[in-house]
């Protein structure tokens, strides 16, 4: 997984094996690194001052690092972390889980806002639209959701194979989803699935 900061000046990656490296940009020069989690770091954010480093464990832990590698703030949320993401605009984070749970935190203080067991089995990928506050979330069962802080949950028409990441338009009209071989896009408005073809393979 990748992050920029918002100034730019740092990217952040994380690999399979619970490490964190941050690169000084531009230029790529390596500037940090230090083991974060027993396993896969599945979610990585910057702070809105670029002071703090947020990642997100398969080994079920949220923590806030300072740039040095120093903890600032952890969570142990009890269940795998499969993938994360976050709004500095909104000061909230959103967790997928190993159990089929996501979960809204304040970003600012980890504090658990919500809690919703959407998926059977893992969830595969999460996202959020800042400008809006809304999320989508998609599943190891097919399953694709989006819903507000306190709205009701509404099902998208299943993809034909699973939605492994998410991402909203600028606009908030259409999610994106990225599967085998092909781009996944449901407008949000109708709401129709197009499956888009790609010359990936």
């Amino acid at each position: 997984v990748l992050a920029f900061s918002h100034a730019a000046t740092l990217l952040a990656s994380g690999g399979w094996e619970g490490g964190v490296r941050l690169w000084a940009m531009p230029g790529a020069v390596r500037a940090g690194r230090w083991k974060a989690h027993e396993s896969s770091v599945n979610g990585l954010a910057f702070s809105a001052d670029d002071r703090l480093l947020i990642t997100a464990g398969y080994d079920g832990e949220l923590v806030a690092w300072r740039l040095g590698g120093i903890v600032a703030r952890r969570v142990t949320t009890g269940q795998p972390v499969t993938h994360m993401v976050a709004s500095t605009q909104r000061d909230r984070m959103l967790t997928g889980h190993a159990d089929g749970s996501v979960r809204v935190w304040r970003l600012g203080d980890f504090s658990l806002l919500d809690e919703r067991r959407l998926h059977r089995g893992k969830v595969r990928a999460v996202a959020i639209d800042g400008e809006r506050g809304r999320y989508a979330s998609s599943g190891a069962d097919g399953a694709v959701y989006t819903w507000t802080g306190d709205g009701d949950v509404i099902a998208l028409e299943s993809p034909p194979s699973d939605a492994w990441s998410l991402a909203f338009s600028p606009d908030g009209r259409y999610l994106y989803g990225g599967t085998w071989f092909r781009l996944l896009r449901w407008d949000l408005e109708v709401p129709v699935l197009a499956v888009l073809w790609t010359e990936h393979y």
